[in-house]
């Protein structure tokens, strides 16, 4: 009895040790199955002036009217009201910050759509509950930037 499970054990130690190889040969085929479709996949003219697109718009960096630095993520911006140009939205935060004489509680938050509004948290600790004071309009709502027509077609041919 003795003798058979000597064997019993090492054909278990066998079968661990193929099944170990089992699966790093799997890992294997697995790895030159999706290296082969990588070098099989060809771009279609598509892809192709999509990647264009997007080169040509990573590599226009314009320059931030206000603080004339380069902006690199042009999707965060804002469009200045005067030349409709791309502005940083910190630069825009800062100016109607400067603008706007705020009280002691009062803050100034994004509302969305190119409006911000002077609000008043009747707890600070309390980010939740506030009172609108007034709103300050940034860009109007009628009018849209070139710039952001052009990332909008990019995006939507991309995705």
């Amino acid at each position: 009895m003795e003798r058979n499970n000597k064997n019993s054990s090492s054909s278990r130690r066998k079968s661990r040790n193929n099944s170990k190889r089992n699966g790093a040969n799997l890992k294997k085929n697995f790895d030159k199955k999706k290296k082969n479709n990588q070098k099989n996949y060809v771009l279609t003219e598509q892809d192709k002036a999509d990647n264009e697109a997007i080169k040509a718009l990573r590599l226009n960096k314009p320059e931030c009217p206000m603080c004339h630095e380069p902006i690199l993520e042009i999707a965060t911006c804002l469009a200045d009201p005067k030349t409709g140009k791309p502005v940083h939205f910190d630069c825009v935060l800062k100016k109607i910050t400067k603008e706007q004489n705020l009280l002691e509680n009062e803050k100034i938050i994004y509302l969305g759509k190119g409006r911000f509004g002077v609000v008043v948290f009747e707890n600070p600790k309390d980010l939740k509950h506030f009172q609108i004071i007034r709103e300050v309009e940034w860009e109007t709502k009628d009018t849209k930037a070139d710039w952001r027509n052009e990332i909008a077609s990019i995006y939507s041919q991309v995705h």
